[in-house]
């Protein structure tokens, strides 16, 4: 059980890493321009990208969120309702459940740096509709 939900919990850091990478290349791009209009024109372009990195972060920062808001959960009730014979086992659970509450910590302020970077330039309707399905937002705006 363990195993399962370790490597669940490695595939989910994974993600999160190539995530940041992602939005740090992006912003590199942005941020090299000369000035506000050369900005606006790059973010332009990368709407007309057919997989838009906006719509491609936010569905990846919002099934990673998911899946570690699932992981943390199991892993608290397990932390409550296990009795481990081993402290050390136990401190190993600790340690995951600190690490995956930290991801999702760094997934939400990374999920709002990507919507402020965005939303200085339009968000339409239906992004912004789009964006109200995700339960990280959810979770956030209430």
């Amino acid at each position: 059980m363990a195993r399962t939900n370790q490597g669940v919990f490695h595939e989910i850091r994974e993600k999160v890493k190539n995530l940041k990478d992602s939005f740090e290349q992006e912003v590199r791009l942005y941020f090299r321009c000369s000035d506000e209009n050369e900005l606006y024109r790059n973010v332009e372009n990368c709407w007309d990208i057919g997989n838009d990195f906006y719509s491609t972060f936010a569905y990846s920062a919002n099934e990673i969120y998911v899946k570690a808001k699932e992981l943390e959960k199991f892993i608290e009730y397990s932390l409550k309702t296990i009795k481990f014979e081993q402290e050390p086992k136990k401190k190993e659970y600790e340690d995951m459940f600190s690490e995956t509450s930290e991801i999702r910590k760094k997934i939400t302020k990374l999920f709002f740096d990507v919507l402020e970077l965005y939303s200085r330039y339009s968000i339409s309707e239906i992004e912004q509709e789009t964006l109200n399905k995700f339960q990280l937002y959810h979770d956030l705006k209430n």
